[in-house]
C-alpha cells in the first residue's frame, strides 16, 4: 500500500499541489485525470522521487520494485536491443534477458529494429521501445505519465492489452496518467480526477463515472462524454 498524507509541493508562483490523504493499495491500477497543469506529472514524480515534497510524506508499506517513465523518457545512444536491456536491473530478471527481449520486440512490432540506432526511431516507434525497456525487468509498482500518448493508433490496442497482462501476473501496482477516457476505463479499476493540484474524485471508475460527488467532477466527465451526470 502507498499512503500519502499531508503532501504539499510548489511547483510554480501559480501551482501547490496539496493532498491531505490519499491511500492506494497494492496491485490497484488507478489512472490521473485532469486538465494540463492539475498536478498529474507532478504526483507521478513525487511517488517516484523523482523529486521531493516540501511539506508531508508518501509511506510505502514495504520496500518496493518500482518503474517510473516521464513523458519525455531518456534515449541512450546505441542499438533498440541496447537501450531495452537496459530496463534490466534485477539479476533474476536477466537469467532469461533474451528470451525476455525477443516476446517483448515482437509484441510490440520492434523486431527488425532491434540493430537500429534508437535516435533514428520515429516518435511512436520510441515510445513502444521505452515502453518495452520498462516492461522487460519484473516491477511491483509503474508509474507511467501519458505511456501511450504517442503510440501510433494501430500498436495502442496492443500495448494496453501488454500493460494490463503484465500488472495482472506481477500483482503490480500501476499509477498512469491519461488524457484519453478509453484508456482510463479499459486499463485501470480506479479513476482519480485532479484539479489544480487537488484530489476532487477517487474511486472506481464506474462509480465516479456514473455518479461523481463534485462539480468538477460532473464538468469534467461530460467533457469527457461518458457520463451523464
Amino acid at each position: 500500500m502507498i499512503a500519502i498524507k499531508n503532501l504539499k509541493k510548489k511547483y510554480s508562483a501559480d501551482f501547490t499541489l496539496k493532498i491531505d490523504s490519499l491511500e492506494i493499495p497494492a496491485g490497484e491500477k488507478i489512472a490521473l485525470v485532469g486538465a494540463n497543469g492539475s498536478g498529474k506529472s507532478t504526483l507521478l514524480k513525487l511517488v517516484s522521487g523523482y523529486i521531493e515534497p516540501d511539506e508531508g510524506e508518501i509511506i510505502f508499506e514495504r520496500s518496493i520494485d518500482a518503474a517510473y517513465l516521464p513523458q519525455n523518457p531518456y534515449i541512450f545512444s546505441g542499438s533498440v536491443r541496447k537501450n531495452i536491456l537496459v530496463g534490466l536491473v534485477k539479476k533474476e530478471d536477466k537469467s532469461d534477458s533474451e528470451a525476455r527481449l525477443k516476446l517483448l520486440l515482437d509484441n510490440v512490432g520492434l523486431s527488425r529494429f532491434d540493430k537500429k540506432s534508437a535516435g533514428k526511431l520515429s516518435g511512436g516507434e520510441m515510445q513502444r521501445m521505452v515502453f518495452a525497456r520498462m516492461l522487460i525487468g519484473s516491477h511491483k509498482l509503474l508509474l507511467l505519465d501519458e505511456p501511450l500518448s504517442a503510440v501510433d493508433v494501430d500498436f495502442k490496442d496492443t500495448l494496453e492489452e501488454i500493460l494490463s497482462d503484465y500488472c495482472r501476473r506481477n500483482g503490480t501496482t500501476l499509477i498512469m496518467s491519461t488524457h484519453t477516457p478509453i484508456e482510463a476505463v479499459k486499463i485501470c479499476d480506479k479513476l482519480i480526477i485532479m484539479h489544480k493540484g487537488e484530489v476532487a474524485e477517487y474511486g472506481d471508475c464506474g462509480e465516479i463515472i456514473k455518479n461523481p460527488k463534485t462539480n468538477f467532477g460532473k464538468a469534467f466527465l461530460r467533457q469527457w462524454r461518458i457520463t451523464d451526470a
